[in-house]
């Protein structure tokens, strides 16, 4: 939706968010009935892990309603945007679905042994956020980025990297749970 400013998409994104929203609500409601059932520890610690990972979904759906609601709103300035900048967000971009994509696969095949490679990942991203957004400023002091992109361009870049944060969450509630 944000790269191609594509509306429909962009309203795709906002309707599996009502859906995110819906289930997480759901299902938090189901674990926290269990709280009045005699559990284990190791149970109330997974039940514990698991109501952190519906948050940590619930955060990254919030989020992708953000950039689909950049995409509504500036899909002008997007198009503006310099090539030097539309790559480095596509990196970003790219980077921050990789690592969401590997850390609901650990978390899926309850797999802790590949924890490190969502670490290693995230903090490429953060990496990535610190060159990118002085990049940024380099440009904006050479003419060679509108300055109305600002704050989209640092939004964006902020937004990807707290996604990635929010996946390393995901991939680590395997150690406390």
């Amino acid at each position: 939706a944000f790269f191609e400013t594509d509306e429909q998409k962009g309203d795709k994104v906002l309707e599996a968010e009502g859906t995110i929203d819906y289930l997480c609500d759901g299902i938090s409601r189901y674990l926290v009935e269990f709280r009045g059932y005699e559990l284990s520890e190791n149970d109330l610690r997974i039940m514990g892990s698991l109501h952190h990972v519906l948050i940590d979904l619930e955060r990254i759906g919030d989020y992708a309603e953000n950039i689909a609601e950049f995409a509504a709103e500036f899909p002008e300035n997007i198009a503006a945007m310099s090539p030097d900048g539309r790559a480095e967000l596509g990196a970003m971009s790219d980077k921050t679905m990789e690592t969401l994509r590997t850390s609901l696969e650990i978390f899926n095949a309850r797999d802790a042994n590949r924890i490190k490679i969502v670490e290693e990942l995230e903090q490429e991203i953060d990496v990535m956020k610190k060159t990118y957004i002085s990049n940024h400023v380099d440009r904006l002091q050479q003419k060679a980025c509108d300055p109305r992109l600002d704050v989209l361009f640092t939004n964006m870049v902020t937004t990807l990297e707290r996604v990635s944060d929010h996946a390393l969450n995901i991939a680590q509630s395997l150690e406390n749970g």
